[in-house]
């Protein structure tokens, strides 16, 4: 622990306070891993020995759904990506808002959508198995096909970020002159953003690999599946363990080569790094290229119509209201709660990493191994840290009660999703001027009073940037609160899930209406405020 401390700067040195929040923040972050790493080398092993069979059954589809799906939203979102990002592209900026207005869909309600198009007495259903007669949705296909389509406007953005630093601008003049663009996508923009697409690829297959309600509905045995069943159903935690070490030796491969991917992306890019948008004329023309970013979000445009024809009438529509009022508000507020106290820690651990108060390397390495971390193993290791403190005397009575409350997903919510927040934060802070801080430091503030009276006025947009993405992601998780949802409590995702299995019902569509309507409105705020973003930091850089 000594020469931990000793490899940071002296200004995290001087505060005695920020060593014991350090070992207390890493302690919380890891300690579900811990416990869980700790659980499987205790188990017996005969249980070793009856769950083999079954690993080896349900590792095998797990593979298949996971490499299909991400090759599948990958290549799609890299040709978005293309598309979107060619300043001959007339409306680019309205499709570039459509593609990310994509993400108010999840994954659930993707799979309520195509099982009203595709599934058992769906509306095409019949048509095309008269043409194929072995048709059937729920096959490893129909979840490939389904989870592929629902990450691709994932895969789109994570491209798009990774094309804005683009090829050798001078390679890519000299080739408009003899080649197509098809030509130069293959020949000279692909060998630079192989990387790029690699990161997407990566990114969609461990979220795939946690991924656990299409399987269940659909029928196919993986690896979440079957930690759902075993834990949830089975009563069987440790069973659910064992299912879960190739999903972890999995993401800690991905954990390992992720620096490597980020070392490569960097080197692929030849001298100095120009904008993507040099390659191409700048003045938009018309072209046909507008049809691809249309195609790419009509799946997700027509789940829309298809939902509202599935709620039959204005009055199923008032009654499931108020079925589901209790669910609606309940995840309405434990959104708002989860987000708010993830961001209330993002925040200032953002600034005080890029102040170098904070030892950057090691924390980076925590966030993105939690960050990669499926959700089911952070379920099953937030249930064993509430079950540990649960033997402990004078606190036992305490965790017993937090148990069958809300705390135990608000914890989950917090462990899981503070990386990607803490990400947006930090991103967003870059372009803050440090001039701002000396010059208070200069008038006798302290680093406290720095934080609360200069970064956070000049911090807001990035502040509800950063609590919108937050709320989104405790909004539309399924995987995590299925595993932790305490008795007699549920949310707007989980009745879903459970309404699901009895059919799409008009029931189904209403829930899942009421999820994209919320989840619409957050996104257009978040889009607006990513703008006001994206032009601060632009006056700031030409200052």
């Amino acid at each position: 622990m000594h020469i931990f401390f000793n490899c940071v700067n002296s200004p995290f040195k001087k505060y005695i306070f920020l060593k014991i929040f350090t070992f207390l923040f890493f302690l919380f972050f890891l300690l579900p891993t811990i416990l869980f790493l700790g659980d499987f080398l205790f188990l017996d092993l005969s249980v070793l020995q009856e769950s083999l069979h079954l690993i080896e059954q349900s590792a095998i589809p797990t593979l298949i759904v996971c490499a299909a799906s991400s090759i599948l939203s990958t290549a799609l979102g890299f040709c978005c990506a293309f598309f979107l990002l060619r300043p001959t592209l007339p409306f680019r900026l309205f499709f570039f808002a459509l593609v990310v207005s994509c993400l108010a869909i999840p994954l659930h309600v993707h799979a309520c959508h195509w099982m009203i198009l595709l599934g058992r007495n769906g509306l095409f259903t019949a048509s095309i198995q008269k043409i194929f007669p072995d048709f059937s949705l729920y096959s490893i296909a129909g979840a490939v096909w389904i989870t592929g389509i629902s990450f691709s406007p994932l895969s789109a953005i994570v491209c798009i970020f990774s094309f804005v630093h683009s090829s050798n601008t001078g390679l890519a003049d000299q080739t408009r002159l003899y080649l197509t663009p098809a030509q130069r996508f293959f020949w000279v923009l692909l060998p630079y953003r192989i990387w790029g697409a690699l990161l997407s690829f990566l990114l969609v297959f461990l979220l795939s690999m946690g991924e656990m309600a299409v399987c269940d509905l659909l029928g196919i045995d993986t690896l979440g599946r079957q930690i759902y069943l075993f834990l949830s159903l089975y009563y069987r935690p440790d069973m659910a363990i064992l299912m879960s070490i190739p999903i972890l030796f999995i993401a800690i491969l991905v954990c390992l080569f992720f620096p490597f991917l980020l070392k490569k992306e960097k080197d692929s890019l030849p001298g100095s790094i120009p904008r993507w948008g040099n390659i191409f004329p700048q003045k938009p023309k018309k072209t046909i290229f507008w049809i691809f970013p249309l195609v790419f979000c009509m799946p997700y445009i027509l789940s829309l119509p298809v939902l509202l024809l599935a709620i039959g009438n204005i009055q199923n529509l008032y009654h499931t209201y108020f079925s589901l009022a209790q669910e609606f508000w309940h995840s309405f507020a434990l959104s708002i709660g989860s987000s708010f106290l993830i961001l209330s820690l993002a925040m200032p651990l953002s600034w005080m990493v890029l102040r170098k108060l904070f030892p950057r390397n090691f924390f980076f390495l925590v966030m993105l191994w939690i960050a990669i971390l499926p959700s089911p193993l952070t379920a099953i290791g937030v249930l064993r840290i509430f079950t540990q403190a649960s033997d402990i005397p004078f606190v036992s009575d305490l965790f017993l009660f937090l148990r069958d409350t809300d705390a135990i997903l608000i914890m989950g919510l917090f462990i899981r999703y503070f990386p990607f927040v803490f990400l947006v934060c930090i991103v967003g802070m870059i372009y803050l001027p440090i001039q701002l801080e000396e010059t208070a430091s200069l008038f006798g503030y302290s680093r406290l009073q720095q934080f609360f009276y200069v970064v956070l006025p000049f911090s807001k947009n990035v502040l509800l940037l950063a609590f919108f993405t937050g709320f989104l992601l405790c909004l539309f998780d399924l995987n995590l609160t299925l595993l932790l949802v305490p008795p007699g409590i549920t949310t707007l995702t989980i009745r879903i899930f459970t309404l699901l299995h009895y059919g799409v019902r008009s029931d189904v569509a209403i829930a899942s209406l009421f999820l994209i309507f919320m989840a619409f409105c957050v996104i257009l705020a978040g889009c607006f405020i990513f703008f006001q973003v994206s032009k601060y930091s632009k006056s700031l850089s030409e200052k």
